[in-house]
């Protein structure tokens, strides 16, 4: 029998650094429960890095759970 997982919820952030310079950020988010999931992956150059070749990214999902699979909605 598979346990029961409990539902994936997070806020995280990941400052990025080389040698103590700051390069960048990065974003994950995340929100599930019985019915429905959300993610969002949002990063972006920082520092140095930002004045030669600045970056942004932002990546969402979102869906619906049945019958125990992630079926993504628009």
């Amino acid at each position: 029998q598979v346990p029961q997982l409990t539902p994936l919820t997070y806020n995280l952030r990941y400052d990025v650094r080389w040698n103590g310079i700051p390069l960048g950020r990065i974003r994950i988010e995340t929100e599930e429960d019985r019915f429905r999931y959300r993610m969002t992956l949002d990063t972006k150059t920082r520092g140095i890095l930002d004045l030669f070749d600045p970056q942004r990214g932002l990546v969402k999902t979102q869906g619906r759970m049945a019958d125990g699979h992630y079926r993504p909605q628009w």
